[in-house]
């Protein structure tokens, strides 16, 4: 393919695999499989689930705030949020390198942090309402306390990203980057949009039977006591006890973190409806797993006259155990430089193959390179995730301390309370650590491990 790896050309990559599967038939089976083909299916994105969770939301939205017009406010707040987000990622791409999932990460968070201020600050409004206060009495209430609180907040995590960014950790930019658009495009909605609806809806953020017994009684129905209601009277009769049983919680769920393995996904990984894993699965049948994930030893000889030989390099990786076959890929002796391929007999991202990068790097290549000034690096798909890894975990420390020093200020700042501050702190360091996904791993066929997880996730 004549497109770089960072900038694929896809429309090429799709005719190809367009071209080759016309081929498939009873009678000849052809998978494509490599990067090209890889960035052809990232691209392909079905849109039935998000149709489906959009729908859930609206469902869940009507029985919660059992309004139309709350749900329109709630749903137009959302949407604006969600598409000012994706337009200050877009606008941020222009201006710095964005990793390409950063806009959905922003559209996705921007989405999920509005809606639920959204319906807060509805709320608060629907209650202020059923008390017999007047429109803009009750949004203006709603807004002052609910809605202000909720753009701190989203206002807290965008200087809290920026701090991330400012830190220069290559791997959370592109997260960073997204979640301060999210939290600038939240805060503002929030203090803007979402007033002005609550404003033009009025009194119908209620439903039509409790604006008419409002109209006629002055005052809104009274409903039943829930299990909300119920929930809520039993946590203020006894915080402690749940204050301790939801900390918890957290410490259990936050627990694995201490144990975190990260890793990244090969083909295998992928949905048998996929070329590629089709193309895996063969190449590991017929073949061996290691095909899939070869490593490529870059080896710089130098000018010095005891410059190390290409083909002892390759001789030396052959033997190593763990190894299938190793040979000279390429070899610019001009230029001093030669390519090996090197393919382990295990899967890509399988620990055997993880321990053979290891043992190559610490043993076999410096044993082989000594006394030689030459120089060899190894790369591939299993050095890459491996390494990204490892940067990981050292840069997790650095953005837990921003994140959490940003919400010990601004609960300081705003809430005057160094009790309260530090127990936003607390708990929003017990719940990152608890979103955290311990990767799992499943036998597979083969006899092969791979990863549950598509990609590096925490």
């Amino acid at each position: 393919m004549k497109g770089s790896a960072l900038h694929p050309d896809r429309a090429t990559a799709q005719r190809l695999v367009a071209t080759a599967r016309s081929y498939d038939g009873p009678n000849l089976q052809v998978e494509i499989a490599g990067p090209d083909a890889v960035a052809v299916n990232a691209t392909t994105i079905s849109w039935w689930p998000i149709l489906i969770a959009l729908a859930a939301a609206l469902l869940l939205l009507g029985a919660t705030l059992r309004s139309r017009g709350a749900v329109a406010v709630c749903a137009v707040t959302t949407s604006v949020a969600t598409v000012t987000a994706l337009a200050i990622a877009v606008l941020l791409s222009h201006a710095t390198t964005m990793t390409l999932y950063a806009p959905l990460l922003a559209a996705v968070v921007a989405a999920g942090t509005s809606l639920g201020g959204a319906v807060v600050v509805v709320h608060r409004a629907q209650s202020w309402l059923r008390e017999g206060a007047g429109a803009l009495e009750a949004v203006t209430r709603a807004a002052a306390q609910a809605g202000f609180a909720i753009a701190c907040g989203g206002f807290c995590v965008t200087l809290a990203m920026d701090g991330v960014v400012a830190l220069g950790l290559p791997f959370f930019n592109g997260v960073a980057l997204g979640s301060a658009a999210a939290g600038t495009a939240t805060g503002l909605v929030i203090l803007t949009l979402l007033p002005a609806l609550l404003a033009i809806c009025g009194p119908r953020l209620l439903g039509w039977t409790e604006r008419h017994h409002l109209t006629t009684s002055g005052r809104g129905l009274r409903h039943p006591p829930g299990l909300r209601a119920w929930w809520a009277g039993w946590v203020h009769r006894r915080p402690r006890v749940a204050a301790c049983a939801a900390g918890l919680v957290l410490l259990a769920l936050a627990a694995p973190a201490l144990t975190l393995k990260l890793g990244g996904a090969d083909d295998g990984a992928e949905s048998t409806s996929s070329t590629t894993r089709r193309a895996y699965d063969l190449l590991s049948t017929d073949y061996f797993p290691g095909l899939n994930g070869p490593m490529l030893v870059t080896v710089d000889l130098g000018r010095a006259p005891s410059a190390v030989s290409p083909d002892a390099v390759a001789a030396a990786l052959a033997r190593t155990p763990g190894v299938a076959r190793a040979a000279v890929n390429l070899n610019n002796a001009q230029a001093g430089v030669a390519v090996i391929r090197v393919f382990p007999t295990a899967g890509p991202r399988s620990p055997d193959t993880t321990a053979l990068l290891h043992r190559l790097r610490g043993q076999v290549i410096p044993r082989v390179l000594a006394g030689t000034g030459s120089r060899a690096y190894i790369g591939g798909s299993t050095a890459l995730f491996v390494d990204m890894a490892a940067n990981f975990h050292g840069a997790t420390t650095g953005f837990l301390a921003v994140v959490l020093l940003t919400v010990l200020g601004c609960g300081l700042l705003m809430l005057r309370s160094a009790t309260i501050a530090a127990a936003l702190a607390l708990t929003s360091a017990l719940a990152i650590l608890a979103a955290r996904l311990r990767r799992r791993r499943t036998r597979r066929r083969h006899g092969r491990i791979r990863p549950g997880m598509p990609q590096l996730t925490w």
